[in-house]
């Protein structure tokens, strides 16, 4: 594959990445509307889709310098673990939480 077909590739899925966060923040606002009291539950998907669209959109663009564009890179490689660990310790906390064995019966 020559380095311009490489191009071409990474363009388009960075294309599809931005899609993709748009999506996720829109469905976050749409959530955070529905849902009132859960309205915090919508924060972090909401972040991160902002995150990823400034990303995505600053790449595509090219207005982002090389050595800058590897450090934004990691950092929102950073925001998602961190959502994810976040995600994930919500779930065994609420596992955990004696109201959680009154809905398994």
């Amino acid at each position: 594959m020559s380095d311009e077909a490489v191009r071409s590739v990474v363009d388009a899925i960075q294309v599809i990445n931005l899609l993709m966060a748009a999506g996720i923040l829109v469905l976050s606002f749409a959530a955070a509307r529905r849902w009132k009291a859960a309205r915090w539950y919508a924060v972090g998907p909401g972040t991160f889709a902002v995150h990823s669209i400034l990303f995505y959109a600053a790449i595509l663009l090219e207005v982002v310098p090389a050595p800058w564009t590897s450090l934004w890179s990691a950092a929102l490689r950073l925001h998602s673990y961190v959502f994810v660990l976040a995600t994930i310790a919500v779930l065994f906390i609420v596992a955990l939480s004696p109201e959680w064995n009154d809905y398994e019966s």
